[in-house]
């Protein structure tokens, strides 16, 4: 437990935390601005899962996914999943860090 402290103790600091939020801010917006939009042109105005905070159920996800078509697909694939699965990891990094910054130790 000792060894877990001082890990966390050297590793977090204000601008290393800092450093983080605005990485992970920087992928968000260029998901938002780029990957997104990109993916979108396939779409014909359906909306993408990953902007679905509600939720989705399979037939409109069949439905995307046959709009998309292939390129459409395959866009998805290559520009807005690899950016979506990096933005949850740094996000969830982001506020553990803010988190054990506030603790006391």
């Amino acid at each position: 437990m000792r060894r877990l402290k001082s890990t966390i103790e050297k590793n977090i600091s204000g601008k290393k935390v800092l450093a983080l939020f605005i990485l992970t801010n920087l992928v968000y917006v260029f998901m938002l601005w780029v990957t997104i939009p990109k993916t979108m042109v396939y779409s014909n105005g359906m909306k993408l899962l990953d902007m679905m905070p509600t939720g989705y159920n399979f037939n409109y996800a069949n439905e995307l996914l046959s709009t998309l078509g292939d390129i459409g697909r395959n866009t998805y694939l290559t520009s807005q999943l690899p950016v979506d699965m990096i933005y949850p990891l740094l996000q969830g990094l982001q506020i553990t860090s803010k988190i054990l910054g506030l603790l006391p130790f």
